[in-house]
C-alpha cells in the first residue's frame, strides 16, 4: 500500500502518466496495472470516430491470426 502513495502523491498530468509511473515502479506487475485501469474505464474510447480502421491505429487480435477483429 505504502508503494501505491509513492506513486499517487506526486502530482500528474493525466492518469496515463500516473499508469506510467505504475508501471515504472512494478514493472512486474505491469499486466496487473493494465487490468485495473482497463476495468475502470481509464482507457476506453467512447469517441464514435469513423467507424473503421486507419493506419496508426491499434487493432484488437483477439485469437491472435493476425487479423483486426471488429
Amino acid at each position: 500500500m505504502e508503494d501505491m502513495w509513492n506513486v499517487l502523491k506526486t502530482k500528474r498530468t493525466d492518469f496515463y502518466e500516473y499508469h506510467k509511473a505504475f508501471r515504472q515502479a512494478h514493472p512486474d506487475k505491469s499486466t496487473q496495472i493494465d487490468d485495473i485501469f482497463l476495468a475502470h474505464g481509464f482507457f476506453e474510447d467512447k469517441n464514435k470516430g469513423n467507424k473503421k480502421w486507419d493506419v496508426g491505429e491499434p487493432i484488437r487480435d483477439s485469437n491472435k491470426d493476425g487479423k483486426h477483429d471488429p
